[in-house]
């Protein structure tokens, strides 16, 4: 199934019109011209644009697709990471604790 999404490759601004051509299988530069043509005409190509941009999703979610986006992604799970292995060694050592103090009660 399609879907109408921004494009990521083929894109100016935000991906709009990339991303409609792509849809409907027809050349960015004819929908670009539309745009650009309803802009002169009472200017309602560029509300147009902006509720699309606003609302048609990017073509790899809204958080991925640029090289930025996704390095940040991966740091944050790098740090996730980071603080689920401390969380871990935390629990094992009053896991640890735990057990030391039980032994002494018991001696």
């Amino acid at each position: 199934m399609k879907k109408l999404t921004k494009s990521e490759n083929d894109r100016y601004i935000c991906g709009v019109c990339g991303g409609i051509a792509k849809y409907f299988g027809i050349d960015s530069t004819l929908v670009r011209l539309v745009f650009a043509g309803l802009c002169l005409i009472g200017g309602s190509g560029i509300g147009l644009y902006l509720i699309a941009a606003l609302l048609i999703p990017k073509e790899n979610g809204e958080a991925k697709g640029t090289a930025e986006a996704q390095r940040a992604e991966q740091a944050e799970e790098a740090e996730a990471a980071e603080e689920t292995e401390a969380t871990e060694e935390t629990v094992q050592q009053t896991a640890e604790e735990t057990e030391t103090e039980k032994a002494e009660a018991e001696a």
